[in-house]
């Protein structure tokens, strides 16, 4: 637990500093291009994940059980052993100075934090899910033979084998894509126009095509495990904001002039 704490704080902060570096580029310097500031987010992202990988990997080493870790794994991860067991000793030798108290109850602190950020995660996904199943109507029998004619264009524009099922649901207030697998496309009303549909589909599959739904919910992963860091709000923020900006960027570029416009309004 003293270790992960130190692990979690040491990456908290370096990433603060890189997701800082990445907001000044964002706001100051213009001549970067929303999908590149977007792809340098992710790349922040997955290395948030860095004491989730660790500590799974020194976990699994110590299950080993008889067999001995260090002839057998690589360097790196000799070094990573040794430099987990100087801590573990280090905290054995000053098991009763304050720090070391000071820092269990701030792993205990940590730790209901994350727990009470799963059960509001848990929560929120179950009536997300509860309200798209139940509030799933029909499309009258013109609107499928339009979704279907745009379905195809957005596919062939975008590249894809496959493509998200359409579904309907009036409760919503904008279209979303929803699920990292077996994705679905929800549409919240169904007289959009040819073009307005068309530009909708492309949206949600650039999201689909990039795996966005993925990234998405890693950043709310890492909102919950680094929960006692308040610039980590604002880096899933400016994800979400980036995410959608750089889907638009990309979708801008398979319109024609006035699809353009319309997708300005």
């Amino acid at each position: 637990m003293l270790y992960c704490i130190l692990l979690i704080t040491s990456i908290s902060l370096a990433g603060t500093g890189i997701f800082l570096l990445i907001f000044w580029m964002d706001k100051y310097l213009k001549s970067y291009s929303m999908t590149f500031l977007f792809r340098l987010i992710e790349g922040l992202l997955l290395f948030f994940l860095i004491p989730a990988v660790m500590l799974t990997a020194y976990y699994l080493q110590l299950g080993l059980g008889s067999v001995e870790p260090l002839s057998i794994i690589s360097e790196d991860f000799q070094m990573m052993y040794r430099f987990q067991n100087g801590w573990g000793n280090l905290f054995l030798h000053y098991r009763n100075h304050w720090s070391i108290r000071l820092l269990k109850i701030a792993g205990m602190i940590w730790l209901l934090g994350v727990l009470i950020g799963i059960l509001r995660g848990i929560f929120a996904n179950y009536t997300i899910q509860k309200t798209l199943s139940t509030q799933i109507s029909c499309f009258s029998k013109s609107e499928i033979q339009k979704i279907r004619e745009t379905v195809s264009e957005a596919q062939f524009l975008l590249g894809l084998k496959s493509f998200p099922s359409i579904m309907l649901c009036l409760t919503l207030d904008t279209p979303v894509l929803y699920r990292i697998f077996h994705s679905k496309i929800f549409l919240n009303r169904e007289n959009y126009t040819a073009e307005e549909l068309k530009v909708i589909l492309l949206h949600e599959g650039t999201h689909y095509k990039r795996k966005d739904i993925l990234f998405k919910n890693i950043a709310s992963f890492i909102s919950i495990i680094y929960w006692f860091n308040p610039i980590i709000k604002l880096l899933v923020k400016e994800f979400f904001n980036l995410c959608e900006l750089s889907c638009d960027e990309r979708v801008i570029t398979m319109l024609t002039k006035e699809e353009k416009n319309t997708y300005a309004n």
